[in-house]
């Protein structure tokens, strides 16, 4: 499921790529995130905790910042046009992050910059993205997601993978983005080796 909120005059959506590469993907877009959301929750509550058998479903938020009805808000909501009940959308995505890795549906979050992250996600949902990925940073910033400066010594061309759970940090050169008919035809190689 791709949350499309990428502004043609700004960034480059990934979906048109997705699709050439043979993967089955939605696009959503914000104005339908938070009902897409709560579907996605719904899904996680059927599989449960321990789901086998079941495709994985990834879930790509493609810049966070452009859905602000995942940012989240202050603990008391005095909204009269709420829905007694109802979940909002930041919850929604809370609830995915948190409980969808055992029901197999895994979210990537794609942030701009730190502040972001910290703005949307409450700290305890800050925990629930174990793997993070980032380019280079000022200090603070890299501090801030991983209790490191290194991302600041980083070149345009280096990247760095963090585990928070093993507390490892990779370094890695920036890759070039696959051919799309390369990975569409590595795609049907595995399904026909099965």
């Amino acid at each position: 499921v791709y949350f499309n909120g990428n502004r043609p005059s700004e960034t480059q959506s990934l979906y048109p790529w997705l699709q050439r590469a043979g993967i089955n993907a939605k696009s959503v877009k914000p104005r339908d995130c938070a009902a897409e959301m709560s579907r996605l929750v719904e899904v996680v509550k059927e599989r449960g905790d321990e789901a086998e058998d079941v495709h994985p479903i990834v879930v790509v938020i493609d810049p966070l910042d452009r859905f602000r009805d995942f940012r989240h808000e202050d603990a008391f909501n005095f909204s009269l046009d709420a829905t007694q009940g109802s979940m909002s959308g930041g919850q929604a995505m809370r609830e995915v992050l948190k409980d969808g890795p055992p029901a197999n549906v895994y979210c990537i979050l794609v942030c701009g910059g730190a502040e972001i992250m910290t703005r949307w996600l409450p700290r305890q949902s800050q925990h629930d993205v174990e793997l993070r990925v980032m380019g280079q940073l000022n200090a603070s910033d890299s501090s801030l997601l991983i209790d490191s400066p290194v991302a600041s010594e980083l070149s345009a061309a280096t990247m760095l993978l963090y585990d928070e759970p093993a507390g490892r940090v990779s370094k890695f050169r920036q890759p070039d983005q696959g051919d799309a008919t390369e990975v569409k035809n590595w795609i049907e190689q595995g399904q026909s080796d099965q």
